[in-house]
C-alpha cells in the first residue's frame, strides 16, 4: 500500500498498520515466523534514472508526446558547482528529479508504483505472501511512504532470497540504492536467534533495537508509555530554549509558543494518546518560557489563566489534552466512514470482525495505537447522527436517525409509541414524499 502523495490517504494509516503488524508479530506463535524489513532509500529523488521513468510511463499507457514533454522537463536541468566561492562550468545531470518541484512527487509515485506492482504480483502468486495481523485480515507484504519502505515476509530462506532479488532488480533499473545505515530487520517472537542472524546476513542489514522509529514515530511502545515520547519533550524544550525569552516581547513569546507547541506534537497525537505526565511536561515548558521575562519576579499569571480563550481573558493557548482527543477522533471518524480500504479491512478484521465498528473490542493486550483511537469511538457513537437519504445504509433499530432522540428507537415498544415514530418520520420526510408523488403523477 502506498500512502505518500496519494489523495485520500494519510500518514497515520501507515503508522497504525505498522503498529498492528508489530503487535501481532510480538504475539505470533507457531513453527513459521515472520520478518519485517525497514528499507530506506538513499537520495531517492536524486538517483532516479530518467530512462527508467520513461519506460514506466510508456508501460502505464502515456502517449509519446506526453513522455517527450516530461523528458524535456527533467533533462533540461543545469547544475553549477561552487568551488572556493566561484561557480564552475554548468553540466546537465543524467538522472534525478528536482526536489521542491510540484511535479516531482507525482513522478516519484509512478516510479515506486513499479515496485509496488511487482510486490503485489509476488503476493498474488504466493512467492512473497506477506503477513496477516488477524485471521480474516488481508495479507500485507509491503507498505510504502515516499522513500521509506517496509517489507514483510515469512521466515523462509526462499522467500527472503526472492525478496532480496526483487529489491536488487528494482535498484538495478531505477538507480535507487539502499541506505544500510538506516535499514533494519525485525523478527517475530517465534523466530530462533540463529535464524535471525542468518537472514540478517543474507539481507545485509542489522537487527532493530528498541529505539527504532518509523516515519519519525516510535516503532515499539512498551509498558512504560513515557519513554517513547520523551524525545518529543526534549525536542520542544530544545526549540524553546534556543531563543532567549528575555530578548522577546510578550507577543513574540506568544507566537513562538503557539507555532512551536502546536506544530511539533501533531504528528504524534494523530496516532497515539500521549501519557498524562507527558502532556503535563509539554504544558509546563511553554509556561516557564512565557513567564521567563525577569528571573527576579515570580509567576504573575498562572498557566491555567494563560490557556483560556481570548474571549475569557486568556491568550488562547491550546489545551494539548483536548487537542489530542480531537486528532484521535478524526482518525476514529475515518474508520467509521471509510470502507473498502486496506487500513479499514485490516483493523476491522482484528477488532470488529462483525463489521460494526461501534461493537469494537478492547482487550488488555490490544495495541496502544488501537487503544488510543478506540478511546474516541464512544464519543463518536454518542454524537453521530444519520442524514437521511435513500435509507439503504441505515439500520432503523440500531442507528440514530430520528431528530430529537439520543438513542435508536427500541423495537419492543407499544403500538402508540410505534405510531408516534412513524408519524414523526412521515412529517420529517413529507417534502421528499410529495416530490416523489409529483414525479410519478406528472
Amino acid at each position: 500500500m502506498k500512502a505518500a502523495y496519494v489523495r485520500g490517504r494519510l500518514i497515520s494509516e501507515n503508522i497504525s498498520l505498522v503498529q498492528e503488524m508489530v503487535h501481532s508479530m510480538k504475539r505470533q506463535s507457531g513453527r513459521v515466523g515472520s520478518l519485517a524489513l525497514k528499507m530506506d532509500m538513499s537520495k531517492a529523488f536524486d538517483r532516479l534514472e530518467c530512462d527508467f521513468l520513461m519506460q514506466v510511463l510508456k508501460q502505464f499507457g502515456f502517449c509519446d508526446k506526453w513522455c517527450h514533454l516530461i523528458h524535456q522537463c527533467i533533462s533540461t536541468t543545469q547544475v553549477e558547482v561552487l568551488l572556493n566561492g566561484s561557480p564552475c562550468q554548468y553540466f546537465h545531470p543524467s538522472r534525478g528529479i528536482r526536489q521542491g518541484d510540484p511535479f516531482s512527487p507525482y513522478l516519484f509515485i509512478i516510479d515506486m508504483e513499479s515496485l509496488s506492482r511487482r510486490l503485489a504480483f509476488c503476493e498474488q502468486t504466493k512467492i512473497i505472501p506477506g503477513v496477516k495481523i488477524a485471521r480474516r485480515a488481508p495479507k500485507i507484504n509491503h507498505l510504502l511512504f515516499a522513500n521509506v519502505c517496509l517489507l514483510f515476509s515469512k521466515e523462509n530462506l526462499d522467500q527472503t532470497r526472492k525478496l532480496l532479488e526483487v529489491i536488487e532488480e528494482f535498484n538495478k533499473f531505477s538507480g535507487q540504492v539502499i541506505n544500510f545505515n538506516k535499514s533494519s530487520l525485525y523478527f517475530s517472537n517465534n523466530v530462533r536467534p540463529s535464524a535471525c542472524e542468518t537472514l540478517a546476513g543474507i539481507l545485509q542489514v542489522s537487527i532493530m533495537d528498541s529505539s527504532e522509529k518509523y516515519l519519525r514515530l516510535p516503532f515499539f511502545i512498551g509498558r512504560d508509555k513515557k519513554i517513547p515520547f520523551y524525545s518529543l519533550v526534549e525536542k520542544i524544550d530544545t526549540r524553546l530554549s534556543m531563543r532567549n525569552s528575555t530578548n522577546l516581547s510578550e507577543p513574540g513569546r506568544t507566537i513562538m509558543i503557539k507555532h512551536v507547541l502546536n506544530a511539533l506534537p501533531v504528528h504524534h497525537m494523530t496516532s497515539f494518546k500521549l501519557p498524562d505526565q507527558t502532556v503535563k511536561k509539554l504544558n509546563s515548558i511553554p509556561g516557564k518560557f512565557w513567564r521567563r521575562k525577569d528571573t527576579n519576579k515570580g509567576a504573575i499569571i498562572s498557566w491555567s489563566n494563560l490557556s483560556r480563550y481570548k474571549e475569557e481573558g486568556g491568550l488562547g493557548f491550546r489545551d494539548l489534552e483536548c487537542f489530542n482527543k480531537a486528532l484521535l477522533s478524526k482518525s476514529a471518524w475515518r474508520l467509521c466512514t471509510r470502507g473498502f480500504d486496506l487500513w479499514f479491512d485490516a483493523m476491522g478484521a482484528k477488532y470488529y470482525p462483525n463489521g460494526d465498528i461501534f461493537e469494537y473490542t478492547v482487550k488488555d493486550d490490544s495495541s496502544y495505537a488501537w487503544r488510543s483511537i478506540s478511546s474516541q469511538i464512544q464519543f463518536i457513537k454518542e454524537n453521530n447522527f444519520w442524514n437521511l437519504g435513500n435509507g439503504s445504509l441505515i439500520r432503523i433499530w440500531k442507528d440514530v436517525w430520528i431528530p430529537g432522540l439520543d438513542s435508536p428507537p427500541e423495537p419492543k415498544t407499544n403500538s402508540r409509541k410505534m405510531y408516534g415514530y412513524l408519524v414523526l418520520t412521515l412529517l420529517l420526510n413529507l417534502k421528499q414524499i410529495l416530490l416523489i408523488l409529483l414525479l410519478f403523477l406528472g
